[in-house]
């Protein structure tokens, strides 16, 4: 009986070991490139100045009673759109911001236990960013998926209707397709 165990149980551990081995696969990415799935449209460069650094710093702070029955926090944290503001102030022709880095540092202590003691938490939040002002399109457009068939139209920057009108054409084209590949 003990031996027919013993092997029973080697078999099982063979049996499940193979199928560990057998069932791990790697995929190759760079084939999975062409799927429909992963087209990613051309992407119009633009053309833009610099304007300068923008800079914001907030502290917010959590307090946490016994057994968390009240949570207050107080402050505010850095977030893009509180750069985004910041560089309005700064700069008032700003057209975006770009390189963001938003920095946190936790003064306070933490344990297994603060649930059921409470505590006080500190948080110093720094963001930084670059102002910039977009001056115009540019006429190049970059593809990042090299070698995909179909693409965006390139050109500069169109002020007038037709750039609604050439909008609405591509949009009819696509729907005309897809219609097509329905029936």
């Amino acid at each position: 009986m003990k031996n027919k165990r013993t092997m029973f149980g080697i078999i099982a551990l063979v049996a499940v070991s193979g199928l560990m081995v057998v069932s791990c696969i790697t995929t190759d990415l760079k084939s999975n490139m062409a799927g429909e799935y992963n087209l990613i449209p051309k992407i119009a460069g633009k053309d833009f100045d610099v304007l300068g650094l923008v800079s914001a710093q907030a502290t917010e702070t959590v307090v946490v009673s016994p057994l968390r029955i009240q949570t207050t926090v107080t402050g505010e944290r850095v977030t893009f759109d509180l750069l985004l503001q910041e560089a309005k102030t700064q700069y008032p022709g700003v057209s975006d911001i770009i390189n963001v880095r938003i920095d946190k540092i936790d003064k306070g202590t933490r344990g297994l236990f603060t649930w059921l003691t409470g505590g006080t938490t500190t948080a110093e939040y720094f963001g930084n960013a670059l102002a910039i002002k977009y001056t115009k399109a540019l006429d190049e457009a970059r593809d990042p998926l090299e070698g995909r068939n179909g693409g965006l139209p390139s050109g500069g920057v169109d002020i007038g209707g037709s750039g609604l009108k050439r909008a609405l054409e591509v949009l009819g084209e696509s729907l005309g397709g897809f219609i097509q590949n329905l029936k």
